[in-house]
């Protein structure tokens, strides 16, 4: 993007970042890497909210099109005070500080968010960088990588988001990646040499979302992996990504909230580089859980089924007793995991844990445990 007449300007020996006079994002540069990561024109963005309507649709705010009551700065960082929000056919009694600052080489921004509105805020997304086109990389153009928690993708502004879907209302395809569950709380975007790292500071369990939204779409309307769609664009076809995270949140009407900040961290190096910053961070306040001391002479578990949903009986409650028996005298195993023993068996989705009649039934299941604890 061009950089023409920023409204306000964050500077320090390792980054630059530029706002308008509505508070979009316009420019964001590495001192380090020399990179103006956001060069394609037209999508400034900022945040947006998501507010219910007590029934459906939902509605979105978006910040781009709001105008600050005031601007206010302090020495690393920069807020915009927006008070009312503005949406297409009525006005709501929403006030919210976009907070952007330096930390270092770190670029933080966050949001604080008072609802005078009669509904339920139910997102918050912050930053909203818009126009990145990834990196030279051994002389091609537009190459970026992505990495997150068990996924390493090439080249995903040519083949596609992994885990992508096809929202309608986006031109293009998306991908979005949750926090807790299925990763950890960062993605890196990433060449040979440099990267953008993505995170969210946030100490707590709430739901984090990574968006990307990429275009063009490389998977179809379908938003189906395992439907091969044939995507052909000409050479020329313009590339871009806009990046987000975004909080899931529950700001009912009079209260205020203040989200954690999220983080962007334009670093040398690949995907690694990433990976340790995280690490850093989280060893600041993680407790990592301290080894039981019996763990040193453990030695594993039986694990048993008595029988299916089937009533295919392959163990009762004295074959369990037999087996363990014998397990602990040859090996050492201790501990017996039982599975199956239940009336309906394994894979039933059982309603009662009542102990299988076939198998022993209630007074066969005691005498088992009885047992297996004097044994061990």
């Amino acid at each position: 993007m061009r950089e023409v007449n920023p409204a306000a300007v964050l500077e320090n020996d390792k980054l630059r970042i530029s706002f308008d006079d509505k508070g979009r994002i316009i420019a964001l540069r590495s001192k380090v890497t020399g990179t103006e990561f956001l060069t394609y024109p037209g999508l400034e963005e900022n945040w947006r909210i998501m507010v219910l309507t007590g029934g459906h649709p939902v509605y979105y705010i978006w910040g781009k099109d709001q105008t600050p009551a005031e601007v206010s700065r302090t020495a690393t960082g920069v807020t915009f005070h927006y008070r009312g929000l503005a949406g297409k056919e009525q006005h709501y009694a929403i006030d919210v500080d976009f907070t952007a600052s330096l930390v270092d080489d770190e670029a933080r921004f966050d949001l604080k968010i008072v609802n005078g509105h009669d509904q339920r805020i139910r997102e918050a997304w912050y930053p909203i960088l818009g126009g990145f086109q990834g990196f030279e990389e051994a002389g091609q153009a537009q190459m970026v990588h992505l990495a997150k928690s068990r996924t390493l993708a090439r080249d995903i502004l040519h083949r596609g988001l992994p885990g992508h879907e096809y929202l309608f209302v986006v031109e293009g395809e998306t991908a979005q990646y949750y926090y807790p569950g299925e990763q950890m709380q960062w993605i890196d975007l990433y060449s040979q040499e440099q990267g953008l790292y993505v995170s969210c500071d946030d100490k707590s369990l709430t739901t984090t979302v990574f968006r990307l939204e990429k275009y063009p779409p490389e998977h179809g309307s379908t938003g189906a992996p395992w439907v091969s769609e044939l995507a052909l664009f000409p050479e020329d076809t313009p590339r871009w990504m806009r990046i987000m995270v975004g909080k899931l949140t529950a700001i009912d009407p009079g209260e205020t909230w203040q989200s954690p900040p999220a983080v962007i961290w334009p670093h040398a190096g690949d995907w690694h580089t990433a990976a340790k910053h995280y690490r850093a961070w989280a060893d600041t306040w993680m407790k990592w859980p301290q080894r039981a001391a019996w763990l040193k002479d453990y030695v594993g578990w039986q694990h048993i089924v008595g029988k299916t949903y089937l009533n295919e009986v392959y163990h009762t409650f004295d074959d369990y007793i037999r087996v363990m028996e014998e397990a602990q005298q040859k090996s050492g195993v201790d501990t017996l995991m039982v599975y199956g023993h239940t009336e309906i068996g394994c894979e039933g989705s059982d309603y009662t844990m009542t102990p299988a009649a076939n198998l022993g039934g209630p007074e066969g299941s005691g005498a088992c445990a009885t047992h297996c604890t004097r044994v061990a």
